[in-house]
């Protein structure tokens, strides 16, 4: 890995790491319904914008390890120990995050034109949603969701996700327009430059 694309990766992984362990950890203390979901879109949204910036699908995955490890902040703004589910339980939706979207986005470059990322991001999200269930329940013994959910509230999160995803990510790419560190015509296809408009 690259000095630059290294700092880009503490830089992606610090912002996200630092919404979820201070707005993330508001939302759920304050008990804010759809919490999860609006911490996952800003997830996504961060993920994306590191994928325009060109970053390999290692740099991906070290950006979502990078801000899962910024939930340990909690231990020390809200007093909770280390292994509470405060923590742990974020920590294994940002990684899951991470490893669902390196999966489907990280290789495989080609399908990242904006035509497909809308219907690539959903299912990106929902396999997303599925790893933090699976892992929640392998590392805590525990469901991370009681079931029965209806499939309708489920369908609701991941709507909602995406859509608040892509939103985020036009803002951010309206604002600070994002530039590859590598060379890679396909990542400058996902959304056009301001100059193009």
């Amino acid at each position: 890995m690259r000095k630059q694309e290294l700092l880009f990766v503490l830089v992606f992984g610090s912002a996200w790491g630092l919404f979820e362990a201070t707005l993330g950890a508001g939302l759920h203390l304050a008990r804010v319904p759809l919490a999860g979901t609006v911490m996952a879109s800003i997830g996504f949204s961060v993920l994306l914008a590191a994928l325009r910036r060109g970053l390999s699908p290692l740099s991906l995955a070290s950006v979502s390890v990078v801000a899962a490890s910024w939930k340990l902040l909690d231990t020390v703004v809200f007093g909770v120990p280390p292994l509470d589910p405060m923590v742990i339980r974020p920590a294994i939706a940002i990684a899951s995050q991470g490893l669902a979207f390196t999966l489907f986005f990280g290789w495989n470059r080609g399908w990242n034109r904006s035509v497909f990322l809308a219907p690539r991001l959903f299912v990106t999200v929902a396999a997303g949603m599925a790893l933090v269930r699976v892992v929640s329940f392998v590392v805590l013994g525990q469901p991370r969701l009681r079931l029965p959910v209806p499939l309708a509230s489920i369908l609701l999160e991941l709507a909602i996700t995406t859509v608040g995803a892509l939103a985020l990510f036009a803002v951010i790419a309206l604002v600070s327009p994002i530039h590859p560190i590598v060379s890679s015509s396909t990542s400058e296809e996902m959304i056009p430059n301001k100059k193009a408009n």
